[in-house]
């Protein structure tokens, strides 16, 4: 396949099960900078991280077409979800305050590693703060960086913002996992962070 493709591939046995073409879909290119996926439904569907346009794209993985088509994407310029933040305040797609979000990132979060869906409508990331839509230079958009949770409804498309915990800035890498007890591990450059209970545990 050219250009940008999933490979679906058998853990155990490392046969690639299946290849699809990410590329063809409008709004879905390797300018989105994707950084992470989660296969959900036996490869039925992806949610992909675009780190540059401060989204998450969920793709259907149809093997009978062998492409990938873009269901829907959350935050961003091209962002169909309404975003809602911490205070509760609503922004929907395509509206000037919408548009502003983060000194114009267009999204609660900016420049994110490893968005990943845990179930349940949650979805785990570290949001670097950190805005790529300017790719000749991209700056800060929040005076800190941020291990953030949100949940999003899919059938009414809206996201929440959950959750979230301040840490340092951070320019590039991360990631934010759910542990069994519910708490958040979230890793970064150069700490590691559990975080969601409340402390701050930092490592070398």
């Amino acid at each position: 396949a050219e250009g940008l493709a999933l490979r679906l591939v058998d853990g155990a046995t490392g046969e690639v099960l299946r290849v699809v073409n990410a590329s063809a879909p409008p709004n879905l290119a390797g300018t989105d900078g994707f950084n992470h996926v989660t296969v959900v439904g036996g490869g039925a569907a992806a949610y992909l991280n675009g780190r540059y346009t401060n989204s998450i794209v969920k793709l259907d993985l149809d093997a009978a077409r062998g492409r990938g088509r873009e269901l829907w994407r959350c935050g961003g310029l091209n962002g169909s979800f309404a975003l809602v933040d911490e205070a509760g305040v609503r922004y929907e797609p395509r509206t000037a305050a919408y548009r502003a979000l983060n000194h114009g990132a267009a999204s609660l979060w900016a420049g994110a590693h490893n968005g990943e869906y845990f179930g349940e409508g949650e979805y785990f990331l570290m949001d670097n703060a950190y805005s790529h839509l300017d790719r000749a230079s991209p700056a800060f958009v929040a005076e800190d960086s941020a291990v953030r949770v949100l949940r999003l409804d899919e059938a009414a498309r809206v996201a929440y913002a959950n959750w979230s915990y301040a840490i340092p800035k951070q320019v590039v890498y991360g990631d934010a996992d759910r542990l069994p007890g519910g708490n958040v591990l979230s890793c970064n450059w150069p700490w590691v962070v559990g975080a969601r209970g409340g402390g701050w545990d930092d490592y070398e």
